[in-house]
Formats: structure tokens, sequence, C-alpha cells
């Protein structure tokens, strides 16, 4: 379910003495079988000058200081994080497909912001326990977007499997059960089935430090035939070229800027999450700043060619701490796949895969595909393509295990055969 709701940042005058205005942000969502509205307003716990105040944005103006020295780059992020948080708690409820009163809500945002604790042992059924962990990961800053939605559709799946689940029915025993309606009632890929146990062990583990699991389920052992080595699907620069390139008709424009980022990704190397929080003050004239990656928390600093300098420069004009425009991980891949239809990026494509014990063979044209991810692996194999040394590569990508480039190396060395075997 999705809940319908306003969520506004504005300032308010203070009757302190002081000139400057308290930040709060406003929250209104209606509430179950009614046509009226919950209310609820929370201070994000600064304030600024309202010249200092872009109302169009609801941010603090850039190079702005309020009067106790906190920078505008600090105020925003404090916004940003209470306008995640209270994101995170309704995605809490649409997952549990509950519409909270303003009491609830309130309190669930606040135990959030750490200004009250919650009580675990209320926690007994799979669903409850689930939804706290989302919270606590989001709350944490450790969940992407496209974490978000992976675990969203694991908690889904587990609903469909037990809605009654308990965390004390949880045992090896039933695991082995979850496993066998993973595969002959979802059909799925042991690839899948292996990342959606790695999720639910994650949680597992979230439980069991806090007591509320006492089970065998730690001795859970599953044997999935996964076939060695990885099926890269990458760009090569042709293929870059032509996306970076294309002009799309009047009726496919809103596809511009989704090409665009994924282009600077291509270009920098930069995953979806870490391009989704490039901030502005993270560009200088012919590079990237030394920034931190969010997943794997390596130090990097990119270099930047004219092309990337160009994208950035195309939405420089926009008022935003971020240097762009990036959409959610779901609309950009769907797009991305639209976006390589039209260029023509169609070359049929084998995969391999094991559906339990069975081998599976699915032949699919190339644009299925591609997702933002593609745009690092065609980073790494273009430059490995072009002779850029897998040393030199791995400072830009913050890859700190030799091994990781292996698969890539040899996929261009496979390609390199290719283009040499033409004079043949």
């Amino acid at each position: 379910m999705k809940i319908k709701r306003t969520v506004s940042t504005f300032i308010q005058k203070q009757y302190s003495g002081t000139e400057e205005y308290s930040i709060r942000t406003s929250v209104r969502w209606k509430r179950e079988n009614s046509g009226t509205y919950e209310f609820v307003a929370f201070n994000v716990g600064h304030a600024i000058l309202p010249k200092q105040w872009n109302t169009d944005t609801a941010r603090v103006k850039k190079n702005c200081v309020n009067q106790k020295m906190i920078s505008a780059v600090e105020i925003n992020k404090a916004i940003q994080n209470l306008e995640d948080i209270i994101d995170a708690t309704f995605k809490k409820y649409e997952v549990n497909e509950h519409i909270p009163d303003k009491t609830e809500f309130r309190n669930d945002v606040n135990l959030a912001l750490g200004k009250k604790a919650g009580k675990n042992s209320e926690l007994k059924l799979v669903q409850d326990a689930f939804g706290m962990y989302i919270l606590d990961l989001a709350n944490r800053k450790t969940l992407a977007e496209a974490t978000f939605m992976k675990l969203r559709t694991i908690k889904n799946i587990l609903k469909d499997f037990d809605p009654e689940l308990k965390l004390s029915d949880i045992t090896a025993d039933k695991l082995d059960i979850y496993v066998d309606y993973l595969i002959h009632e979802r059909d799925m890929r042991n690839t899948t089935i292996k990342k959606n146990l790695s999720f639910i062990r994650g949680f597992l583990h979230y439980c069991d430090d806090r007591n509320l699991i006492k089970t065998d389920w730690k001795t859970h052992i599953v044997e999935l035939r996964i076939i060695r080595g990885k099926n890269i699907i990458f760009l090569d620069l042709d293929e870059f070229e032509r996306v970076y390139n294309f002009q799309f008709p009047e009726n496919k424009k809103y596809l511009d800027k989704t090409r665009d980022i994924f282009c600077f990704q291509c270009l920098t190397s930069l995953r979806y999450s870490d391009v989704k929080k490039l901030m502005k003050i993270d560009i200088a004239e012919n590079h990237i700043n030394p920034i931190v990656t969010k997943k794997t928390g390596a130090y990097i600093n990119i270099p930047l060619n004219k092309k990337a300098k160009e994208i950035l420069k195309k939405y420089a004009h926009i008022e935003s701490d971020y240097a762009l425009p990036v959409p959610s991980n779901q609309k950009m891949n769907d797009y991305l796949k639209e976006i390589c239809y039209l260029v023509g990026i169609s070359e049929l494509i084998t995969l391999h895969y094991y559906k339990g014990k069975e081998l599976v063979t699915e032949i699919v044209p190339k644009y299925e595909e591609i997702a933002t991810h593609t745009a690092r692996r065609s980073f790494i194999c273009i430059a490995l393509a072009n002779g850029i040394s897998p040393e030199v590569i791995m400072r830009i990508t913050g890859h700190s295990d030799y091994k990781a480039m292996l698969p890539y190396i040899d996929v261009t060395s496979e390609r390199k055969v290719e283009a040499v075997s033409v004079f043949d």
C-alpha cells in the first residue's frame, strides 16, 4: 500500500528575542477510513535568518552560516536526515499495510531520532520484527533505496510463505521448508535464493543480538549449485558513445536525465549510491574531491574528463546541494532498459543459471539486462580493453582486492581475441 502524505519543511518565527527563525518539518496524511487528516510537526534543531532561507528548495542557501556558526551544508544535512527518517517510518507502515495515528507516528520518528527507547520484547511476529529491522537500518543511514526495496520484497515473500510466522518458528528445519518454497513456489534462481537467505540471516542476527530469538537457526546450512564466474554485462566503447550521443524524440525527452546520469557513472565508475549523494562541493575543476563510498567505505579520488564535466555543467543551474538530479534506482533501471532499446543495444546474449538442481539456459536481448550497476562495469571493461592497468583502475573504483578485477580482465581478454581474429 502507499500512504499519501505531504512533507513540508519551512521556517517559523521564534518569540525569544532572536531574529532567526526555527526550521520545522510538518507531515500531513489521511486518517484510515476517513476524509480527515493527521498532522505532526518536528523541529529540525537549527535556526536561520529569513534571508538565508530558500523557500523553493526548502533548504538553507549555499555558503550561509547561522548565529551559532553552523554551516548551510550541516543544517541541510540535518533537514535531509529528518525527512529521510520520516520517509523510512512511512515505508515501514506501508510494508505492514497500516496507517498510523499521529501519536504512534510521532513516537516512531522520535525513536528513530534517538529520543525514545523502543520495546523490543513486544516483537514476536516475524512481520513486526522485520519492520523494526528495516527502520533501524534506515535510521543508521546504512539502508540504500535499492536495499530497502529488496528487504521489502523479502518481507512480503515471508508474509506469503506464512503470514502468522513467529520468530520462535524459525528453526533450521523451517528454513529448509522456506528454501523449498522459494525454489518450487517462487521459481527463483539459486543465486537469488542465496541473496535472499543472506538478508534473512542478517535479520536473524539482528534479532539474536536483541534476545528476540532462541532457536537453532544458526545451524542451518543449504547447498545450492551456483555457476562459477560472472556473466558480466557491460557496454563497450561504441555502445557507450551511441547512448551518450543519442538524440531522443520529443515524446522521449524524459529519458535525458537518466541517460546523462548513467553516462556520468560510466565516465567515473561511481555506483548509484555514490552518484546520488554526490554534492556540488565535492566537485573541483578537473576531479571529484576525495569522497568515501557508501557501500565499502573506500576513499577515492576520481579525475573528470570533458564529457563528465559537460554533464555536470548541464545541471549546475539547478538550485540544489547535489551535483545531479538522480531519480530512484528502480526508475533509473526501468528507463535504462528503454534507453538501450531505443539506441538499439539488442544483441542477443546467453544466460546460464541454476534453479534448484536444474541448469537453465536463456537467450535475451542485451537491453533487458542493463541496470545502473552496468555503468560501473562498463567503466572497468572499457578501461581494461584500452590498456589501462588494473592497478590504476582500482585506485579510481576503490577496489581493494585484485581478485575482484579478475572477472573483468577475463572478459576483456576475450574481447581482445575477438578483435584480433577479424584479420584472420
